[in-house]
């Protein structure tokens, strides 16, 4: 068999947004994790829910 690929669409890297790390520390720790790994790519959406929004 070839290369193998995955793709991961949910990673939470950036600190203080969402549900991701709480410093940017974490955030460069997650990063060189990746690196080590063998991810050489990362992607990121943000999340940004108003309190105002309701859907109901």
């Amino acid at each position: 068999m070839g290369d193998s690929f995955c793709l991961d669409v949910h990673f939470h890297i950036l600190h203080g947004l969402d549900d991701g790390p709480s410093t940017l520390g974490e955030s460069l720790k997650i990063t060189e994790e990746a690196v080590f790994e063998g991810i050489d790519t990362i992607g990121d959406k943000i999340t940004y829910n108003s309190p105002s929004e309701h859907l109901c």
